[in-house]
């Protein structure tokens, strides 16, 4: 048998087959979500698919949801008494430069430095977490709902990122980034912050992982190059048109994929939303 048409019918019998295992977890995920494929099987076959397009995950899929509802939410604002006491911490702060608290439409607390230490000794990546716990400590702001995420590091500073959490998950897009330098100096810090108000009245479905995941493949693609998952979670999210406008709102459950380099991909959860 000629092996050039030996080989072109592989290719070819291989293309088919990735089509039709496409084909078929769309069919039971879109089509008919009554009768999904066993939830094992699911989670290989999209598994395989993003494989195939240079999508890597490293993380556990969530295999069951349950209905949640929809979430109020306001953003926390900060009056002049607030930053009075701040300022007056500041004063007290034994380590490091001293710098300047100041907020930005009501919401966005910031912190700069005045300057730096010119000399010390160099820190890693968890000192400088540590480091910016202590700051959020002292100033409390290290509540029982701050969830640590993760330490980027540019050459120069830590980006240290801390983000919400509510009852158990999630709560977009609220974080306090701080800037944390070689030697241990706190930088830069900037808040956002959201207060839960009240839970919606009724629950709606949410959509298996498995499908958020085949729903996110045309965001992936648009990174260029290996992607890498590292984790897959449901929460809520609060995305107002103009967030310098935005006072309050309803916060929608979505699924948020992270991927290593950075990126978060969200996704509308509800099966019908």
């Amino acid at each position: 048998m000629d092996w050039s048409k030996a080989k072109n019918i592989l290719i070819i019998a291989f293309i088919v087959t990735n089509v039709f295992l496409v084909i078929t977890i769309e069919r039971n995920l879109f089509q008919e979500p009554n009768l999904p494929l066993p939830i094992d099987k699911t989670v290989q076959g999209v598994i395989h698919v993003m494989e195939e397009k240079d999508i890597h995950i490293k993380t556990d899929i969530p295999r069951t949801m349950t209905p949640m509802p929809v979430l109020e939410v306001e953003y926390e604002t900060y009056e002049d008494e607030e930053i009075a006491r701040l300022a007056y911490k500041e004063k007290d702060r034994d380590n490091g430069p001293k710098g300047q608290f100041e907020v930005v439409n009501d919401k966005i607390l910031i912190y700069a430095a005045d300057g730096s230490s010119k000399v010390g000794v160099r820190i890693d990546s968890k000192k400088a977490q540590d480091r910016a716990e202590g700051f959020l400590k002292y100033y409390g702001f290290m509540k029982n709902d701050v969830d640590y995420w993760r330490t980027d590091f540019d050459g120069e500073s830590y980006n240290v990122v801390f983000k919400q959490r509510y009852k158990g998950t999630f709560l977009e897009d609220s974080y306090m980034n701080i800037q944390v330098t070689e030697l241990g100096d706190i930088q830069y810090f900037e808040r956002v912050w959201l207060r839960p108000i009240n839970l919606g009245d009724s629950k709606n479905e949410i959509m298996p992982a498995t499908k958020a995941l085949l729903k996110a493949i045309e965001k992936l693609n648009e990174i260029e190059g290996p992607k890498t998952i590292i984790d897959v979670g449901v929460g809520y999210r609060f995305d107002p048109p103009s967030m310098q406008n935005a006072k309050s709102g309803t916060a929608f459950p979505v699924w948020r994929i992270a991927l290593e380099e950075g990126t978060m991909i969200f996704i509308d959860a509800y099966e019908n939303h």
